[in-house]
């Protein structure tokens, strides 16, 4: 209760109890341990990402004269950088995206060093002038296995070496909505390792095998594949000439479909014909075209993959 209590008010609840009458706020004082405070000044040059079960994982050890803290972050498969996020503690077998791991977070003082067993990281990254150059601000309240809390904070750049982009092999299915008096055209670009099929008995596509795929949206003036830079569609908004439509769940309770997740534009990991969806709401789509055949290239700070093929039929 002791740990609980410390990070609710760190965290800003305590404008919520400054509502309450004096007396009870004054047996408060002085049953919580000050944390120890600290700004962190170094990043240790052995800091590096590695592909793991739990899915891509960032390592940093950030320092100040007393103090080290090493952390193992957990992002998608697909990250080439350590995204922004709020990361909450996991121990190693349940480890996922968006947590850090517990048995390899440590805070050094003195030479001896304690597992990080609760609390959370708020980690914020910008791009910078410099290309594959990010800008990150990382705070958090954290307690050690014992019961010690710190309050950390660390600011600066990290270089991550770009990756080349993940090669889309194949085009699962195309189509367009022009036959409808629409513009939009939607294509399922894969990896290999993966088939696609459509089940009429139970209206619903069928995707087999283990890879990735990137289910793109993008509208034209005539809903035919065009040349181009394609930026996002505005939030809730109408899509226009030039743009792809962010990934969105959507709801559908009034047809008795109730909510269908990962609408839109959004990356899939498929595993053993198991799909998770991750929305994508910014970055770039680029398309080339020479003669029948196409390039189309998605880039943002977390996710760079490329198609190279044939136009399909429906959207020439």
């Amino acid at each position: 209760m002791k740990k609980l209590s410390y990070i609710a008010i760190s965290m800003g609840l305590v404008f919520a109890l400054a509502s309450c009458q004096t007396s009870t706020i004054a047996p408060l004082e002085g049953i919580y341990e000050k944390p120890v405070t600290e700004e962190l000044t170094t990043l240790a040059s052995d800091y590096g990402r590695s592909d793991e079960d739990c899915g891509r994982v960032f390592t940093l050890s950030l320092s100040s004269s007393d103090i080290t803290l090493d952390v193992a972050f957990v992002a998608s498969s697909s990250a080439a950088a350590l995204p922004s996020n709020s990361y909450t503690v996991a121990s190693a077998s349940s480890a996922k995206a968006g947590t850090y791991i517990s048995e390899r977070t440590t805070v050094t003082v003195g030479g001896t060093s304690k597992n990080v067993v609760e609390g959370s990281f708020y980690v914020t990254s910008t791009a910078t002038d410099q290309e594959d150059y990010y800008h990150y601000d990382i705070e958090t309240v954290i307690f050690t296995e014992d019961d010690t809390c710190y309050k950390l904070s660390w600011s600066g750049e990290i270089y991550y070496e770009p990756e080349a982009p993940i090669a889309l092999t194949q085009c699962l299915t195309a189509s367009n909505t022009v036959a409808y008096g629409g513009t939009t055209l939607t294509m399922m670009l894969a990896t290999d390792g993966l088939s696609y099929s459509f089940d009429w008995t139970t209206y619903t596509a069928v995707i087999s095998g283990s890879g990735n795929y990137l289910n793109l949206e993008l509208y034209t003036a005539d809903g035919k594949l065009h040349e181009g830079s394609y930026t996002p569609s505005a939030a809730g908004g109408s899509v226009t000439e030039g743009t792809f439509g962010i990934g969105y769940d959507a709801d559908y309770s009034d047809y008795g479909w109730g909510i269908v997740y990962n609408q839109g534009t959004c990356w899939f990991t498929v595993e053993d014909g198991v799909a998770t969806g991750e929305h994508i709401t910014s970055g770039t789509v680029t398309v080339s075209i020479s003669g029948t055949d196409c390039t189309i290239e998605y880039s943002s700070d977390s996710l760079n993959c490329t198609y190279t093929g044939a136009i399909p039929a429906a959207l020439q």
